[in-house]
């Protein structure tokens, strides 16, 4: 999976991001959870970055959304537009069928 962010503000790169692949109710099947890219560093407002994960195959059987999540110990960040969870708290797009999933 390949992730293009763009920052809307001069910002520390000190979350994680929860990348979750759930079923049809919510319930998170498999989970590949990564450090902020660029080291923890710093970005301004503008910057666009690229961060690539891979997951395998067999890690998406039964899995028919991606959830995104931004956190820190202390709090997740609010999903303001976009399809999302019933809290806000994460981006939910459905995984392509024609991936075979």
């Amino acid at each position: 999976m390949d992730f293009v962010w763009r920052s809307l503000r001069d910002q520390t790169l000190d979350h994680r991001v929860g990348v979750h692949l759930t079923d049809l109710s919510g319930a998170i099947r498999t989970q590949a959870d990564y450090a902020q890219s660029v080291a923890g560093g710093t970005v301004e407002e503008g910057a666009l970055w690229r961060e690539a994960i891979s997951v395998p195959r067999s890690r998406l059987e039964g899995s028919r959304n991606l959830a995104l999540a931004v956190y820190d110990v202390r709090s997740v960040l609010e999903v303001d537009r976009g399809p999302r969870d019933s809290n806000n708290t994460r981006l939910v797009l459905p995984l392509l069928q024609a991936a075979g999933l």
